[in-house]
C-alpha cells in the first residue's frame, strides 16, 4: 500500500527507450516537458532518462534498478526497434514485476510505425483468472490497449509539434488529473503568453515611438539653435558691412539670416536680422542722393 503512494516515489516516471536519433530526441525533448509541470504538493516532476547505451553485461545495471524501483510509472518510447533491444525488454519485465504484473503505471509514446506490431508481447495481453468450477481455475488473456500518445509524422520536425500536444497525455496520470483538464489548462497558458507577448511588443512599440519622437524633437531644437546662431552671426556681418558702406552684400547678409518662407519657417525669426535688413537698404537709399519726395518707398519684409 506504501508504495502506491507518490511521496514514497523519488522518481514520477522512467523513460525507457532505444539509444536511435529519432527515439532520443523524443525522451530527451519528453524529458523537458514534463519536469516543467509541478505536481499538487508544489514538486516539480522528476523523469529518469539513462542516456547511455547498456554495457554488454548479462543483467541491467544496479542505478537502472534502482531508478525502476524508485519510479512511480515507467513510459515508453515505442518504435518498430525498441522490441528488439534486450535490455529495453528487461526493464519492462523487471518494473512489472515491482508492480506485482500489473501494467497500468506503464505509458507508451508511439514516435513509428504500428502500435500492435511495436509494442513488446510483455504488453498487448492482460492475464486474467477465472473460476470454471467450484475446484478449477483457468487463466485466460486479453488483449490490452495500454495508454499511448501518438506522435508519429512524416518528418522529425512534425513529429517534435505532435509532441508538444500528446505528452499531456502522458503528463496527465502523472498529474493524477485528466487530458481535458490538462489540456484545457495548457491552452490557457498558451492564451495567457500571447496577451503577455502581445502586451510587451505593445509596449514596447509604443515606447519605441515615444523616444523617436523626443529624438525628432531634439534635433528639431538643435537644428533651431543652429539655425539661430547662424542667423546671429549673419546679421552681425550685415551691420559690419553698413559700416564698410556696401549695402548691397549688407541686404544680401541680413536677407540669408531671415527666414525664406514666413508661413512656414525654416529658421527662427530674429529681431537682430530684421533690423539689419531695414539698416542696410534705409542706409543705401540716403546714400543715393536722391530727393526728399523719392525716398519714401515700401519695404515687404
Amino acid at each position: 500500500q506504501k508504495k502506491n503512494e507518490i511521496v514514497n516515489y523519488h522518481y514520477d516516471a522512467f523513460i525507457s527507450y532505444r539509444h536511435l536519433p529519432k527515439d532520443k530526441k523524443a525522451a530527451i525533448r519528453l524529458q523537458q516537458l514534463l519536469e516543467k509541470h509541478k505536481r499538487s504538493d508544489g514538486r516539480a516532476l522528476r523523469v529518469f532518462r539513462d542516456q547511455s547505451e547498456f554495457s554488454a553485461s548479462s543483467d541491467l545495471g544496479a542505478d537502472i534498478r534502482r531508478a525502476l524501483e524508485e519510479s512511480r510509472y515507467m513510459i515508453i518510447i515505442c518504435s518498430p526497434a525498441y522490441k528488439d533491444s534486450k535490455w529495453c525488454i528487461e526493464e519492462i519485465t523487471y518494473f512489472r514485476q515491482l508492480q506485482g504484473g500489473s501494467k497500468q503505471h506503464i505509458l507508451i509514446m508511439l514516435v513509428e510505425g504500428e502500435l500492435n506490431e511495436c509494442i513488446p508481447e510483455q504488453l498487448k495481453w492482460e492475464s486474467d483468472i477465472i473460476s470454471t468450477s467450484e475446484y478449477t481455475f483457468t487463466e485466460m488473456k486479453t488483449m490490452a490497449e495500454p495508454l499511448c500518445a501518438d506522435i508519429r509524422a512524416v518528418d522529425e520536425r512534425k513529429m517534435m509539434r505532435h509532441l508538444h500536444t500528446e505528452y499531456l497525455r502522458i503528463a496527465a496520470p502523472l498529474l493524477d488529473c485528466s487530458f481535458d483538464n490538462l489540456y484545457q489548462r495548457s491552452q490557457r497558458q498558451k492564451r495567457k503568453k500571447v496577451w503577455i507577448t502581445a502586451a510587451a511588443i505593445t509596449t514596447a512599440a509604443i515606447a519605441f515611438s515615444c523616444y523617436t519622437l523626443y529624438m525628432l524633437e531634439r534635433i528639431s531644437q538643435k537644428q533651431q539653435e543652429l539655425y539661430a546662431n547662424e542667423s546671429q552671426r549673419l546679421a552681425v556681418m550685415s551691420n559690419l558691412q553698413c559700416e564698410n558702406e556696401d549695402y548691397c552684400l549688407a541686404m544680401l547678409l541680413a536677407e540669408e539670416a531671415l527666414p525664406q518662407n514666413i508661413k512656414k519657417p525654416e529658421r527662427p525669426f530674429l529681431t537682430e536680422a530684421e533690423e539689419a535688413l531695414r539698416s542696410a537698404v534705409t542706409q543705401r537709399i540716403e546714400s543715393e542722393s536722391y530727393p526728399s519726395f523719392q525716398i519714401l518707398q515700401q519695404i515687404n519684409f
